[in-house]
């Protein structure tokens, strides 16, 4: 087992300030951090195309059970840091629902981001209501969030251009 310690902080002059004005009447300051349990730890840094590609399948990592991790022996899930490690185009990533059949077996849902982007159809870069996208990250933006490993995480990039994605998956300890 082991610790990870990770901090958020944002910070903003008021939108009066002269230099590097923020978004709000007043300045803000906001910082957080936590203490979490970690067992293991992967990483890798994936290149994109403008076809989905799974990064992550949450029903292996799970084994089955996504049973949401609320007491100390249910150790379901972990935090996954995520960085478009590209410089010209935005990387797309979708959590994309998985099915648990009768049998116990896992499929994988309707919502299978498994259209090239150039038709249009259920792909992560989609510029629609049905899209499955989750959310963007621009060059060099990041995102870092638990996970229950429910559902794949996918990623694609806006155009073929060679973007990476750079991921590290802490396991909850």
């Amino acid at each position: 087992m082991g610790i990870i310690k990770p901090t958020l902080t944002l910070t903003a002059n008021s939108s009066s300030a002269t230099t590097d004005a923020g978004p709000l009447s007043i300045a803000l300051s906001l910082s957080v951090t936590d203490d979490l349990t970690v067992d293991t730890v992967t990483s890798e840094i994936v290149s994109l195309t403008d076809s989905p590609v799974q990064i992550k399948d949450g029903s292996a990592l799970s084994g089955g059970t996504e049973t949401p991790s609320t007491a100390a022996a249910n150790q379901i899930g972990g935090f996954i840091y995520l960085k478009n490690a590209g410089t010209a185009k935005a990387a797309y990533i979708g959590l994309v629902s998985n099915v648990i059949e009768n049998d116990g077996s896992t499929v994988l849902g309707n919502d299978a981001p498994t259209a090239p982007g150039a038709t249009g159809a259920g792909h992560l870069a989609e510029a629609a209501n049905t899209t499955l996208r989750t959310f963007t990250l621009r060059p060099g933006e990041f995102a870092f969030f638990p996970w229950d490993y429910t559902g794949d995480l996918y990623a694609e990039c806006e155009h073929s251009d060679g973007t990476t994605l750079e991921y590290f998956l802490f396991d909850r300890g």
